[in-house]
């Protein structure tokens, strides 16, 4: 996820560097949105609901991106593409660069390369190019899974999937700039693009919900859900003082209710589509009503400062948590205290040394926009190769004591054994269904004298533990002939007696296997 542009209307490029004008009301709703996403990665029970804040934001990026370029006359479209993505790399990659980098340093630093820790730098360096998402997608990587909680990088799934909404935005709202002619053209595109990504989202999530939850075409419908509210904006307007007020309480309640009682989903109905109804009809009921108590309630100070740090705090606080959790824990409400205290304290030191300071840059304003797009390009990919270098180096510079003694703490595969001299180890991996597919290793060996009797066939079953019995298992194999299959099914048990604990995937996998 990443924080929409402060709200703006700037008329034109000219005015692109000045700093703009905030809605104090917008800066609350995301202080409420970035609060319940740290409440829910703290503790999931505290508020069921909260990873619902990442779709509060992308309908709130959708309308304020909107609202930032709605009366550009720059010219053509090269001009406007151009004026947009400068825009944009000024606003999203000095702080997620630095996050980035920071949290790869830490992440080698403290982060063994054992099991939970093989998608960390892997994901890292999908999302210094904002696609994470497709990497955590590709690779089944489930959002509501325990895995997860041990990649410091998880987060950026969303930062991928606005920043390719950015990529399609301007070449769809370019035709809203020509004028009042085009607009209804305009709004067409997009009530399309909504109903199709909610509709393809729909079909998705019943065989691979994970590529549901993660990609940009499943959650296009949200984005555009900001983009169509922008667009009926006049139309608001003219709805009485009075309606208006009534559909934002009922919004306000409405989101209440889903961020209490929403239950983990990649479906995007009920409970997504609820919340992004609640935001459309939260920022539809104040749009040009800022009066109202509820308005000033959202507007006060400590919510509008949060607000308006919200994309920092968003980025630190998933990376402070998950390194406390390979770390010194964050169990405890001492713990807690101290991962809320540092992720605060991170964001604003973001907010005031990197991204007000270059984002407002008089000298970067200088630039040609093109000039400011290839700087960022090049940038990013030193960052990348920065961040890469830094993991390279993780056998010399780990202070992790596993990662120095990886033998005496990870099971590993013997593909050989000096008593079976040309004997060696034959692994072979399948999946078997997609809801929630299950991994199927078969070891066999090779280059053998045909073993008498005939040996027998071991099939073993269970989640990631059962990968301890590894190195048991090729040894036998490799001694007697024998096959052995391993049943992995990643993150959940076979016969649990607490499915609530495992998701409501886990009894779709184990129907599969068995």
């Amino acid at each position: 996820m990443r924080q929409a542009n402060a709200m703006d209307c700037a008329p034109s490029p000219a005015t692109a560097g000045a700093p703009t004008r905030h809605f104090a009301h917008i800066d609350g709703l995301r202080a409420i949105a970035v609060l319940a996403v740290i409440a829910f990665h703290l503790r999931e029970t505290w508020l069921p609901g909260g990873f619902l804040g990442v779709d509060v934001f992308f309908v709130i990026s959708g309308f304020v991106v909107s609202h930032s370029v709605a009366n550009w006359n720059g010219g053509h479209l090269g001009h406007f593409l151009a004026f947009f993505y400068s825009r944009r790399m000024l606003r999203i990659l000095p702080a997620l660069l630095v996050c980035l980098l920071a949290t790869m340093l830490l992440t080698t630093l403290f982060v063994p390369p054992v099991w939970l820790g093989t998608a960390v730098e892997r994901t890292g360096a999908h999302a210094f190019f904002g696609i994470s998402n497709f990497f955590l997608a590709r690779n089944r990587e489930q959002y509501f899974s325990a895995t997860i909680d041990y990649n410091p990088f998880m987060h950026t799934w969303s930062l991928g999937v606005e920043e390719q909404f950015y990529l399609l935005f301007p070449l769809l709202f370019f035709v809203w700039t020509r004028g009042p002619r085009w607009r209804l053209a305009a709004t067409a595109v997009t009530t399309a693009a909504l109903v199709g990504s909610y509709l393809w989202a729909t079909k998705l999530a019943r065989h691979d919900p994970t590529a549901a939850f993660y990609l940009i075409a499943p959650r296009l419908w949200e984005l555009a859900a900001g983009v169509l509210l922008f667009q009926c904006a006049a139309a608001v307007v003219r709805i009485p003082a009075w309606a208006r007020s009534a559909i934002a309480w009922c919004g306000a309640l409405l989101l209440a209710y889903t961020l209490v009682k929403a239950t983990t989903s990649p479906v995007p109905a009920p409970h997504p589509l609820l919340s992004v109804i609640a935001t459309v009809a939260l920022i539809a009921g104040m749009h040009a009503n800022t009066g109202t108590w509820l308005s000033r309630m959202l507007g006060t100070k400590p919510l509008t400062w949060i607000g308006r740090a919200s994309y920092s705090l968003y980025l630190w606080h998933w990376p402070v948590f998950v390194l406390m959790r390979w770390t010194i824990g964050i169990d405890t409400p001492l713990q807690m205290l101290v991962g809320i205290g540092v992720t605060f304290a991170l964001a604003a030191l973001s907010t005031r040394f990197v991204e007000r300071p270059l984002r407002y840059s008089t000298f970067l304003m200088r630039w040609p926009r093109p000039a400011i797009v290839a700087c960022g390009l090049v940038v990013m990919l030193l960052s990348w190769s920065t961040g890469k270098a830094i993991h390279a180096a993780q056998a010399r510079i780990s202070l992790s004591t596993v990662a120095h003694h990886m033998d005496d703490w990870q099971s590993n595969l013997d593909s050989t054994l000096p008593k079976r001299p040309g004997c060696v180890l034959v692994a072979q991996n399948a999946q078997i269904g997609q809801v929630k597919p299950i991994t199927i290793m078969t070891l066999s060996r090779q280059g053998c004298p045909a073993p008498q009797p005939a040996p027998p066939r071991i099939i073993v079953m269970g989640d990631s533990h059962a990968t301890a019995l590894w190195k048991m298992m090729s040894r036998y194999v490799l001694l007697t002939g024998a096959t052995v299959e391993f049943h992995q099914n990643l993150g959940c048990t076979f016969a649990s007696l607490q499915p609530e604990r495992e998701g409501g995937l886990c009894p779709q996998g184990n129907a599969t296997s068995i």
